[in-house]
């Protein structure tokens, strides 16, 4: 029978769903960034991090910093020590290498950042590692429907390479994924995860995914600023260097120009259903 594999974000609702629907893997796909200034402080955390990588990533790149909330790598490793199975951390190419790759910044137009950063290190996971498709499991609560993409049952689609019987190497298409709701099924509600964010004793992020992320308003992303103030500054010299910007209307110059609006409150923005959660 088919393996389940639940995929983390370091938000209340996949944390919960670790907790309780526990999985066959668990995995945390982490978006890296090769900028030092946004390096956490903590050099045991990164060696920690580095050290999860080595052991479980197909890309066995050197962790440098995450676009995400710091708060986010503790989060995971507090959640592993509380569900007790071990918690596979994986990545893809940094952020820096995608956007020199594809010569573009993602924006709402072409979301490819998800894809590449947290579905495409998953993919190979599940493929290297497990050997076998399986049930992928997403946060995403009964109020959040909307985020549920085409129907139950999405199939991931990825390729390997394969001998033909003509003994030449050909790429065959794979199903490695059947996309699985736990928490739309069971009818798990935002007050569940509201009462198991003050309860769990994790200390998760604001907002989890990336904190410069296109999805955030303007006022939320400055917010970020104050917080995670080199991964802001990472995303500006991104603009500098490409030309082009992550949203539309308004540019990474600008928002940290902005005046900061206090008691602001943000909800997930992501509709991915692989980056944040609440």
């Amino acid at each position: 029978s088919m393996k389940t594999l639940n995929s983390l974000s370091g938000g209340a609702t996949s944390s919960y769903m670790a907790a309780n629907f526990p999985a066959d893997y668990d995995v945390f796909a982490l978006v890296c960034i090769d900028y030092e200034p946004a390096r956490p402080r903590d050099a045991k955390l990164v060696q920690m991090v580095n050290d999860k990588l080595q052991k479980h990533s197909f890309n066995k790149s050197e962790f440098i910093a995450t676009a995400e909330d710091v708060k986010t790598l503790q989060v995971i490793f507090d959640l592993e020590q509380m569900i007790g199975r071990e918690i596979a951390w994986v990545r893809g190419e940094s952020f820096d290498q995608l956007i020199k790759r594809k010569s573009a910044i993602p924006n709402l137009a072409k979301r490819f950042c998800t894809t590449e950063l947290k579905i495409v290190p998953i993919r190979d996971y599940v493929i290297h590692t497990i050997g076998k498709p399986v049930f992928m499991r997403q946060g995403i609560r009964a109020d959040e429907e909307t985020r549920q993409k085409d129907g139950w049952s999405e199939i991931y689609l990825g390729s390997i390479d394969v001998i033909g019987k003509n003994g030449k190497p050909r790429k065959e298409k794979i199903g490695w994924a059947v996309a699985e709701y736990p928490m739309i099924r069971d009818r798990v509600f935002f007050p569940t995860i509201k009462e198991f964010r003050q309860s769990s004793g994790l200390v998760f992020p604001a907002n989890s995914n990336c904190n410069h992320c296109f999805w955030k308003n303007p006022a939320e992303l400055r917010q970020n600023a104050e917080t995670n103030r080199a991964v802001i500054e990472w995303a500006q010299s991104m603009e500098a260097k490409m030309g082009k910007r992550w949203i539309d209307n308004v540019s990474f110059n600008q928002i940290l120009a902005m005046g900061l609006q206090l008691e602001m409150s943000f909800g997930p923005s992501c509709q991915a259903g692989f980056c944040g959660d609440y």
